[in-house]
């Protein structure tokens, strides 16, 4: 007879296993002896330490290495692997921390951070640049006609926000080599052309 039980019934843990193997002199018979050892509590503590090194500690989003490690990893790891880069930057934050303090800025900050994350997919990548300025790889998708659409829920959802005023610049490139410097391009072209919106680079003819 057999028992079948689920995963449920047990807990998964981190154990470090050690085998030390000898051979008896007069006999020449093989032995080995096993040393068990639970290392659960270090072991995540450890993997706490790494996933804390990757994420900005304010936003709890991809920091700039870890972002272009990411990005990089899904572009070299599939054929034809492809996307869109997303340059947004929050237009005027310094007003927000000259005229309400900073602790009123890290609050904007987090909810411009919850409306991305709310706005693009699980899959796609999120990352904070430095200061007010965020990243996003959308993943798999270059259509204009799809983009668009994502960039009016991401300023719809900007609208909805109570008790925070926040509107932003976006730059869109898609994805290849000088990818973020194109959406750097892109994003300066929204500014310039009056803020509040997002601009596709355009290759020069």
């Amino acid at each position: 007879k057999y028992c079948f039980q689920s995963m449920q019934d047990y807990t998964l843990c981190w154990m470090e296993l050690t085998v030390h193997v000898f051979q008896e002199g007069d006999t020449g018979n093989m032995y080995a002896l096993l040393y068990l050892k639970n290392i659960d509590s270090a072991k995540k503590r450890e993997l706490e330490q790494e996933m804390a090194a990757m994420r900005d500690p304010l936003t709890n989003v991809f920091n700039r290495r870890s972002f272009e490690q990411e990005v990089n990893s899904f572009m070299l790891g599939e054929k034809d692997a492809f996307g869109a880069m997303l340059l947004v930057d929050m237009d005027d934050f310094k007003k927000i921390n000259d005229t309400y303090g900073h602790l009123k800025g890290d609050e904007v900050l987090q909810k411009l951070t919850d409306v991305l994350m709310s706005t693009f997919r699980r899959k796609d990548v999120i990352g904070r640049l430095g200061g007010d300025e965020f990243l996003v790889f959308v993943k798999g998708v270059k259509k204009r006609e799809v983009l668009n659409r994502r960039m009016e829920q991401f300023y719809e959802a900007l609208q909805m926000l109570e008790d925070c005023s926040i509107t932003c610049s976006a730059g869109i490139a898609i994805a290849e080599q000088e990818t973020l410097r194109q959406a750097d391009e892109a994003l300066y072209h929204s500014k310039q052309n009056g803020k509040n919106r997002y601009c596709y680079y355009e290759k020069e003819r």
